[in-house]
């Protein structure tokens, strides 16, 4: 999905979709750093979350992240990798306690 050499950048379901993705994201920075005095600036937060999750699913896509981790470290790449990965983008998107693993 994420390959130049794969997609039609000018479909018009490709730029649905991808419009309506990346709105889900910005909605949901956009709320979470609301909570934050002084409320950082959005687009960087976006931009470091997005390339995050991108980057993360297309080492998932492309099979990349097979036998980095030791045997029978990780049996689901998705479930295993995931959720550590998003607790780290918390805590460097949100300072606070949230971001700290107290709350989430």
């Amino acid at each position: 999905m994420f390959r130049q050499d794969s997609i039609d950048a000018a479909s018009p379901n490709l730029r649905r979709a991808g419009g309506a993705a990346f709105g889900v994201l910005q909605s949901a920075m956009a709320e979470v750093l609301a909570f934050q005095i002084p409320a950082p600036p959005l687009l960087p937060s976006l931009a470091l979350a997005w390339s995050s999750l991108h980057g993360f699913a297309t080492l998932l896509i492309e099979r990349q992240l097979d036998g980095c981790a030791a045997e029978g470290e990780v049996k689901d790449q998705e479930a295993d990798l995931g959720k550590p990965i998003l607790r780290l983008m918390a805590g460097a998107l949100l300072p606070g306690p949230v971001g700290r693993g107290g709350n989430s």
